[in-house]
């Protein structure tokens, strides 16, 4: 029987049309689709045939079902997720270039950035569940959300700078939560993380094997509460069974590799220390980026910086300042009609590093005033996501562990052993913290129960 069998599904059917942004516009209205399933809301991205990218349109009513989830009392849990393929494959890019001079559309734009404060603010458990390409804008639809559930099938990637934009969606902010740097590596390469890598990097909270997902869904639609830590327990009851086959490539010298040559706060020095790494990875990593715009990879990388040091809210300002100011440089228009409609390279203007003054950068992209920027509701001045616990342990928390004087934790298995008891056994705790442990730590005697040492 099916999950949204009759009897158990209530379909929203009402609309308020007034916080359209396009009234005239004959989208569907099944391109988004809320359900309610017992004591959940289900709202699923219903584009398959162009893996559930979304426009201004669909955000509006992702934001009206958000937020009537959010404020229905007999809504406990909130689960988003799309139909075939795909998540979401991020914004309607073709739809933004085409009609970026018209005035209506930039301030669809504009309206567009409150759904990633409405996600963080959620009170309610929100479930994203990224079985399949979570890409960009529908990377941001997870991203800020109390669980992030990856399969086997999920495809991770903010890919603006391979189109001659800025990552966007509140990405300043998220990837800076991520350790070893590698919020700025998926900012500035525009790459690919696939299924065990998006969890293990931190980007989810979980792992499930998609053909348990319907249950899942169930067991949670069964919440007779609004309870995080159920939810929580919920998912992980369907995760990955210890053993499961997966490929996992972020970690050991990969990510060592990582975090020593993306720590620099320039594009040029971080190019340099990875030739100057010489490693297979570094080296196409390298090469890679330098396909991208190079305008595209300052602006990123200084977005990414200044918002180590913000606030959700300041950085979600920053960020829409930002990115109305590069959809109106050359890069952008170049990027688009080479990379979607021409499918060939872009010729990128500057086309090198060395031409791009970042100095323009900051004054024309970053700091430029325009009447186009977000206000985000500043009660959402945290920084750090408060759910983001529910992931696995980072390096800070390992580290926090064994240089704590307080502690008796005094040799490997020690520490492997907290971590797995405090998670409760948590699919993958073991190997994120044998691997954390592996890079940052050293023993005396090099056996497990020999005093381990944090290394820098």
């Amino acid at each position: 029987m099916s999950l949204f069998a009759k009897n158990n599904t209530e379909t929203i059917n009402t609309f308020d049309t007034e916080n359209l942004q396009d009234k005239s516009s004959d989208a569907p209205k099944d391109h988004i689709i809320s359900r309610k399933v017992k004591s959940s809301r289900h709202i699923i991205l219903n584009q398959p045939e162009i893996l559930n990218a979304i426009g201004f349109l669909e955000v509006q009513y992702l934001k009206h079902f958000i937020k009537a989830a959010e404020n229905s009392p007999s809504v406990n849990t909130v689960i988003v997720k799309g139909t075939g393929r795909a998540f979401s494959s991020g914004g309607d890019v073709l739809s933004l270039y085409k009609s970026i001079y018209i005035p209506n559309n930039i301030h669809g734009y504009k309206k567009a950035w409150d759904i990633w404060n409405i996600i963080a603010s959620m009170k309610k458990p929100y479930v994203a569940i990224m079985d399949g390409f979570s890409i960009g804008t529908g990377a941001g639809l997870a991203a800020h959300g109390s669980f992030r559930v990856a399969t086997e099938k999920t495809v991770f990637s903010m890919p603006e700078a391979a189109f001659g934009f800025v990552s966007d969606a509140g990405s300043s902010f998220f990837l800076n939560q991520l350790d070893n740097m590698i919020g700025t590596y998926i900012a500035l390469t525009a790459q690919y993380l696939k299924g065990a890598d998006v969890f293990f990097s931190g980007i989810a909270t979980h792992y499930v094997p998609s053909h348990r997902l319907g249950a899942m869904e169930y067991r949670i639609s069964q919440l007779d509460v609004v309870d995080h830590d159920e939810v929580d327990s919920i998912i992980e009851e369907f995760s990955a069974d210890p053993g499961t086959q997966y490929r996992h490539t972020l970690k050991g010298n990969v990510v060592k590799t990582i975090k020593n040559c993306f720590k620099y706060n320039t594009v040029e020095e971080i190019l340099e220390a990875l030739d100057k790494d010489g490693s297979d990875f570094a080296l196409k990593t390298k090469t890679e980026m330098l396909k991208l715009s190079p305008t595209s990879l300052k602006a990123n990388l200084e977005l990414i910086r200044r918002a180590s040091k913000s606030s959700f809210a300041s950085c979600m300002e920053s960020e829409s300042r930002a990115a109305m100011n590069k959809l109106l440089c050359p890069d952008f228009k170049e990027g688009v009609d080479a990379r979607f409609v021409k499918h060939t390279q872009p010729r990128w203007n500057p086309s090198t590093l060395n031409a791009v003054d970042i100095d323009y950068v900051r004054s024309e992209i970053l700091d430029k005033q325009n009447v186009y920027t977000a206000k985000i509701f500043h009660e959402n001045a945290f920084h750090a996501y408060p759910y983001w616990k529910y992931g696995l342990p980072s390096d800070k928390d390992v580290q926090k562990i064994i240089q704590n004087p307080e502690t008796a934790f005094y040799n490997y298995y020690q520490v492997v052993s907290y971590f797995l008891q405090k998670s409760n056994y948590k699919f993958g705790v073991l190997e994120k913290v044998i691997d954390i442990l592996d890079r940052n730590t050293r023993s005396g005697d090099k056996s497990l129960a020999g005093k381990i040492e944090w290394i820098e």
